[in-house]
């Protein structure tokens, strides 16, 4: 009876927790889901499931990091202009395709999430080349 009081006064930090972590990973999670899982698995963890999970979120952190040098190193091969001219020849394509697909509003949507995905990182590598330069130009 103690252990269950016990595993109810702490579920709700875990499932609190957990839907919050679920929903920053692009997760549709809801408490009742998670308020489910907790009462099936009622009992703690062990130690090796414990030192699975932090192994897990090592393995994830070391990916982020060789993920993020990988971007550096990208980032690093084109110059502005090349970027710049990727920049023109993206809107001569959607000005194009704009002009002469069949589905206005399927191609739209395409290209919107082409360019919120693909597109805004090259325009953010610029902006930063160009906060850099106006920093370097006032030292």
């Amino acid at each position: 009876m103690l252990r269950e009081g016990l595993v109810h006064e702490q579920q709700p930090p875990v499932v609190d927790e957990t839907v919050s972590l679920g929903k920053t990973r692009g997760l549709e999670v809801n408490k009742d889901d998670i308020q489910e899982l907790v009462k099936e698995h009622g009992q703690e963890p062990t130690t090796d499931e414990l030192m699975g999970l932090h192994y897990e979120q090592e393995l994830e952190v070391m990916g982020e990091i060789s993920s993020a040098e990988e971007e550096k190193k990208a980032e690093e091969s084109l110059t502005s202009n090349e970027i710049r001219e990727m920049c023109k020849m993206w809107e001569t394509v959607k000005h194009s395709v704009e002009k002469h697909h069949a589905n206005k509003a399927a191609a739209v949507r395409a290209m919107n999430r082409f360019n919120d995905n693909a597109m805004s990182h090259f325009r953010q590598i610029l902006k930063r080349r160009q906060k850099q330069v106006s920093l370097d130009k006032v030292e």
